[in-house]
């Protein structure tokens, strides 16, 4: 600036100016940086504090959770052995009476070993049972009713032991109405079962009615029942039965011991709880047993794996039903609750135990109330220290805005009219008016800005003139493109079916250049009434050489082909026309047959083209083709053929390397596995239809990608020989 020119010390004055505005404007932000600074500060210490009492609090609720997953486990696999050792005990003491049973049963009966119990407390008789019939049953029941007390007195949970007979007499409810002395028992401990919570059994009731009963006699296995009500107590239980065996080996009775699935509940499965519920199911995800009382027996007898746990997705549903079914032991933690499950090995069985979220992480809840009013009044005390600063903040902004709005309005006075006047010059610009000149007399940098639009306009003048010149050319260009795509499209094939009153084959084409012409082609026309030659080729290039190159090519090929020549033959002599004058080294590959359309024998020869797909009822394949360089670079090259016969129903699709040299906005290649795939989709469908269906396919692979080359396909479909009309006599 020291070596500047008279008249521009004006202007470097108005940038002084300039920059003492723009000190004062850095004043400012200097101050909002300031108070955003406090502002993000004080943010950043309540997301702190927010952060680090949430941490706690996970830390504490993931503690606890570990604790009791841990306990709950535990508690499952206790309660399980528990379990397992008192279901054992019940099944030792019913196999310990069916022992004693087929001891009786093997041996021979004597009435006089019934005791007085036979006839004070008569047995069960099946409705239609001839007393006289079962005498040797009803003395063996009776004598063995002794020993339904003592399996009966092991465990609380036994709400009786019966024997069932085959025939129809059973011994159940030991003792009811009795005194234990007339059986020389002594001072036994009570009856498990109290006779008030007995029910009377109606008159026809048959004491082999139950289904495990059946199953027992059918199967000649013991088992544990699924649970029903019982009819003598009317309660929930199971049943563990085990057949008796006579010397024959023939089932004669079944001993049963009914469990109370209340008391098995109460006492075992939720002896430990202190919170949730715990859940005894059998191999069949029913529910036996519950921890807890608060539905009836029908309610749960019907509850099933949903009713469970609510778990996060199905996946987890599926592993615990597998794990349940497999008889393993887990933990499952849910968003409401923990599961903890382990098996019984005798049985099959699984008890699970819930314990409720909100128990495990109760002891967190008062620490998390505390912590959030420790960071309400953080937030108040900061909340307020930020209001007092920003209000300081704001009267210093509107002190400082009011000097610079004075002395922007005082700069602009001097500044913004030759401005304007330059605006407004520009705007006759704009309007078209180019011989407009602007005239300015400032004496400095804004006059200099005024001869420039000056030139401005001299240079929009001129180039305006050419643009339009150009744009005349273009158009001219365009237009001959435009026609020699239309003579392009008129030379290939368009008309389909291209030979309606052919019935031996079906022929479909189509090509999309990537410019308005193509250096793809095909063609297809007869030799004589029974050979079709069809033909398709590529270009090396693209556009109008390749158009003009692909012409040459073409009507070679169709004029070899009418001659009578063979596909390798026809090959051979168009590369020898070409090749002599081949200064741009252009080339074309070709594939080329000659199909007999009476029996399906075809001729095909190669240059250097992609292989085409065979479609056969024994699958799709790519047709290996005999080696051929393509046409028109190599004088002197010599083709080979090869041959196949075309069965009824048998497909070709021909196609040029646009198809699987396709890409799409990542760059990936269509390639021959997805067109594969594609053709696969429909072995039964017409060539028209599967071209389609591939040119649907490319598009949405390439979407937004522009197309890079032509893509062409031909498809043949071969339907037999001609069949000529049968003669009709009038």
């Amino acid at each position: 600036m020291e070596n500047a020119t008279p008249h521009h010390q004006s202007i470097r004055r108005r940038i002084l100016r300039a920059l003492l505005g723009v000190a004062l404007a850095t004043s400012i932000c200097f101050a909002a940086v300031s108070v955003g600074a406090i502002w993000f500060l004080g943010n950043g210490a309540r997301r702190q504090n927010i952060a680090l009492g949430e941490k706690a609090v996970e830390t504490s609720e993931n503690t606890l959770k570990t604790e009791a997953e841990r306990e709950l486990q535990h508690i499952a696999q206790d309660q399980a052995a528990l379990c397992d050792a008192r279901l054992q005990r019940i099944q030792a003491r019913a196999e310990a009476v069916a022992t004693y049973a087929t001891l009786l049963w093997r041996s021979a009966p004597d009435a006089r070993d019934a005791g007085p119990a036979a006839t004070r407390n008569p047995l069960l008789y099946a409705p239609g049972v001839s007393r006289a019939a079962v005498q040797d049953d009803a003395a063996r029941c009776a004598r063995i009713r002794a020993f339904l007390y003592w399996a009966q007195a092991a465990d609380n949970s036994i709400e009786y032991v019966e024997i069932t007979t085959v025939k129809g007499v059973c011994a159940h409810d030991p003792y009811r109405g009795e005194s234990r002395t007339d059986y020389g028992l002594g001072a036994l401990t009570p009856f498990p079962t109290s006779p008030e919570k007995l029910h009377d059994l109606p008159r026809d009731y048959d004491p082999r009615s139950p289904e495990w009963y059946r199953k027992a006699v059918t199967s000649g296995r013991p088992d544990w029942s699924a649970p029903s009500i019982n009819s003598l107590t009317g309660g929930l239980a199971v049943s563990y039965y085990t057949p008796v065996w006579d010397s024959n080996h023939q089932i004669v009775a079944v001993v049963s011991a009914c469990v109370s699935l209340e008391a098995l509940g109460t006492q075992v499965i939720g002896s430990r709880l202190e919170h949730g519920q715990g859940i005894l199911i059998n191999k069949d995800l029913r529910v036996i047993a519950q921890g807890h009382a608060g539905a009836d027996a029908g309610e749960r007898n019907n509850v099933s794996l949903s009713h469970f746990s609510q778990v996060d997705t199905q996946e987890q549903a599926r592993q615990l039903a597998a794990d349940l079914r497999a008889g393993r032991s887990g933990m499952l933690q849910e968003e409401q609750a923990l599961l903890a499950y382990a098996p019984i090995h005798s049985t099959g069985w699984t008890v699970l135990m819930f314990n409720p979220m909100d128990a495990v992480t109760a002891p967190v809840q008062d620490t998390s109330r505390m912590l959030f009013t420790l960071r309400q009044a953080i937030h108040r005390d900061m909340t307020r220290y930020e209001g007092e600063i920003l209000l300081f903040s704001l009267v210093l902004f509107l002190i400082v805005a009011g000097v610079v709005l004075r002395q922007a309005a005082h700069l602009a006075d001097r500044i913004v009219a030759p401005i304007q006047a330059l605006d407004q010059s520009a705007r006759v610009l704009a309007t078209g008016d180019l011989d407009h000149q602007v005239e300015m007399h400032t004496d400095d940098e804004i006059e200099d800005l005024a001869d420039t639009f000056n030139q401005m306009a001299s240079s929009l003048k001129r180039y305006t003139h050419d643009l339009a010149e150009t744009m005349a050319a273009k158009e001219r260009i365009q237009g001959e493109l435009e026609m020699a795509s239309q003579i392009q499209r008129a030379l290939l094939p368009r008309t389909f079916p291209a030979f309606p009153h052919r019935c031996e084959f079906d022929l479909f084409a189509l090509m999309d250049p990537a410019k308005e012409v193509g250096g793809d082609f095909y063609d297809f026309f007869f030799v004589d009434d029974t050979h079709l030659f069809f033909l398709i080729g590529d270009v090396s290039d693209k556009g109008a050489p390749a158009a003009l190159y692909m012409m040459v090519v073409k009507t070679l090929l169709k004029t070899e082909g009418l001659s009578g020549h063979s596909p390798e033959e026809a090959l051979y002599r168009v590369n020898k026309t070409l090749a002599p004058d081949n200064d741009n080294a252009m080339f074309a590959t070709v594939f080329c047959a000659l199909l007999n359309t009476e029996t399906g024998e075809m001729t095909f020869s190669n240059a250097g083209h992609n292989p085409p797909l065979l479609c056969t009822p024994d699958g799709i394949r790519y047709l290996a083709l005999p080696p051929g360089v393509p046409v028109g670079p190599m004088p002197n090259s010599r083709y080979r053929s090869a041959s196949l016969t075309l069965a009824q129903g048998d497909r070709l699709l021909l196609y040029t390397d646009g198809v699987t040299e396709a890409k799409n906005s990542e760059g990936q290649l269509f390639g021959t596995q997805r067109l594969l795939a594609c053709v696969s989709q429909d072995v039964t469908a017409d060539v028209t239809t599967v071209i389609r269906q591939v040119r649907s396919t490319l598009q949405a692979f390439a979407a937004d990608a522009p197309q890079f080359d032509d893509i062409t396909m031909v498809g043949l479909s071969f339907a037999g020989a001609r069949k000529e009309p049968d003669s009709v006599s009038t």
